[in-house]
C-alpha cells in the first residue's frame, strides 16, 4: 500500500478540540496530575494524529516519569511532524547521552 500523496486534513471542529485538550493536558500537567494529562493527550493525538505539540508533551511527561523509552519514541515522533522544532532536538540529545 502506498502513502497518501496529500496529508490527510483535519477539520476544524477537531483542531478545535485537539487545543481543548492540550490545554486540559498542560493544566493537568502543572498540577502533576500526569495520568489526566496522558489521558488528554491521547484523546488530543486520536483526533489529530498530525499534532507534534501532542506527542512532544507526551514526550515531556514520560521523560518526567522516567519512562525514558516512551519519552525517545514520542520526541522522535513529534520531531518527524514538525522537523522545525529545535526544542526536541535538545531533547532528543539530552536523553541519547
Amino acid at each position: 500500500m502506498e502513502p497518501d500523496p496529500e496529508p490527510r486534513r483535519i477539520d476544524l471542529k477537531a483542531k478545535v478540540e485537539t487545543t481543548r485538550y492540550l490545554l486540559q493536558a498542560r493544566k493537568a500537567y502543572m498540577g502533576e496530575d500526569y495520568d489526566a494529562a496522558i489521558t488528554a493527550l491521547r484523546r488530543a493525538i486520536e483526533l489529530n494524529p498530525f499534532s507534534s505539540q501532542a506527542f512532544a508533551m507526551l514526550g515531556s511527561i514520560y521523560y518526567r516519569l522516567g519512562w525514558n523509552r516512551m519519552a525517545l519514541e514520542n520526541w522522535q515522533h513529534a520531531l518527524e511532524l514538525d522537523p522545525t522544532n529545535e526544542g526536541l532536538k535538545k531533547y532528543l540529545m539530552r536523553l541519547s547521552r
